[in-house]
């Protein structure tokens, strides 16, 4: 597998994480938090982006909620912020796996 060179500059790009952040609002774009989140995007997005290059960012607790379905499911979900920096890294990374995929694999 190659390396990926330069991934702190990609992943902190400010399109890149604009990017980030229309996919992870997808689906949830009128929840509190993603419209707190959107009200102030730009000074949001700088900001985050100041903490990644500066490696300041730590990300957050998982929240928990236990469901009682048929059976009891724990769900545990993080805040919009650290959701956002999930996908920008997933987003520069995903490429170099997916061409070391198996195309014929079905696990």
């Amino acid at each position: 597998m190659k390396s990926i060179k330069h991934i702190k500059e990609k992943v902190t790009a400010y399109d890149n994480l604009y990017q980030a952040y229309l996919h992870a609002r997808r689906n949830k774009r009128f929840r509190d938090e993603v419209l707190a989140f959107s009200a102030n995007l730009e000074d949001n997005l700088h900001d985050l982006q100041k903490s990644l290059i500066d490696m300041t960012y730590r990300p957050g607790p998982y929240r928990k909620k236990v469901i009682h379905d048929p059976v009891d499911r724990l769900i545990m979900w993080q805040a919009f912020i650290h959701r956002v920096v999930q996908w920008a890294v997933y987003q520069i990374i995903n490429p170099a796996f997916v061409r070391g995929y198996i195309e014929d694999s079905y696990a």
